[in-house]
């Protein structure tokens, strides 16, 4: 996988109906923290009151299945991860050694 072929940012309102795709998926969702989502309007809220208001504050990795075996989360996570610690750094006042 190539990571120059990956950009992560943060959710977007507009990224509703891409964040349905998977987060409806119960494939996907097994693992999560929460359940799957089933409708749009959930979706829409889900987005307005976690994602965007930075209680997510850094990027998500997001795939539908069919994309699975590729390698496109081990690489994003080796390009996210980085960029939590500082934030995490960065919001309590914390050096690593």
């Amino acid at each position: 996988m190539d990571p120059s072929r990956i950009s992560l940012r943060r959710f977007q309102l507009s990224d509703v109906d891409d964040f349905l795709k998977w987060a409806s998926d119960d494939k996907v969702t097994r693992y999560l923290k929460w359940n799957t989502i089933t409708s749009r309007e959930e979706a829409l809220s889900y987005l307005e009151k976690v994602a965007i208001l930075n209680l997510i504050s850094s990027p998500w990795v997001c795939s539908e299945c069919k994309v699975w075996g590729q390698g496109i989360a081990t690489a994003a996570l080796k390009m996210g991860v980085p960029n939590v610690v500082k934030e995490i750094q960065d919001s309590q006042g914390l050096k690593l050694l």
